[in-house]
């Protein structure tokens, strides 16, 4: 086998023994040799005893490694400019991002110039989400954010919806490629968004 040690074995032993040997050896001369191999995936290959050749933990190893390189959701962040009431966008063509295996929307942070406070807040719609990842307002209308606008002294103000930060809200995979953003009210302004896509495994 290449890159493997095989165990010592003295020349000097009987013929007999060797051949009755001979079965048991090659049923655990593979498992022998790796022990003493330099192949990387052999040595974090777990062992029977519950850990690793370094001593860790198989479960606790499959953990890390699962979280780390084979998560089973990865996020990706958009940035939508806003001139217009509406706005017509393309993940694939626009943003350079996959548009198959989505299964969650969220409003991260917005910016929205005020109209000298006659506007409080904005609500955007996006038609092509489910319901499940939409808010409900009065009336049975469903919208993607209810967005807080304020000026104060002509500063512009950043909105960090840190209360919707720690809330998921996953629905089955589906493929979107337009995203078709209305506003409430005509402001100029942006949206960060985040995407979760769930990964084919």
């Amino acid at each position: 086998m290449d890159n493997t040690v095989l165990p010592y074995q003295d020349n000097n032993e009987s013929d007999s023994e060797s051949e009755s040997e001979s079965e048991s050896e090659s049923e655990s001369d593979d498992e022998n040799g790796h022990l003493l191999t330099s192949n990387i995936g052999v040595i974090y290959t777990p062992t029977n005893h519950g850990k690793t050749l370094f001593g860790t933990d198989n479960k606790e190893y499959e953990k890390k490694r699962n979280r780390l390189f084979t998560p089973e959701i990865t996020k990706r962040i958009i940035t939508v400019d806003f001139t217009d009431i509406s706005k017509i966008a393309h993940i694939e063509q626009d943003f350079g991002l996959p548009s198959k295996n989505i299964i969650g929307f969220k409003i991260l942070k917005s910016s929205f110039v005020g109209d000298g406070g006659k506007t409080k807040y904005i609500n955007l719609t996006l038609k092509e989400l489910p319901g499940i990842a939409c808010d409900t307002i009065f009336g049975n209308i469903s919208i993607f954010a209810r967005i807080p606008v304020r000026k104060e002294n002509d500063i512009q103000y950043t909105h960090q919806f840190l209360e919707l930060a720690m809330i998921d809200r996953y629905f089955y995979p589906i493929t979107i490629d337009t995203l078709t953003f209305n506003l409430s009210v005509n402001l100029s302004g942006y949206i960060t968004i985040e995407i979760s896509y769930l990964n084919e495994l």
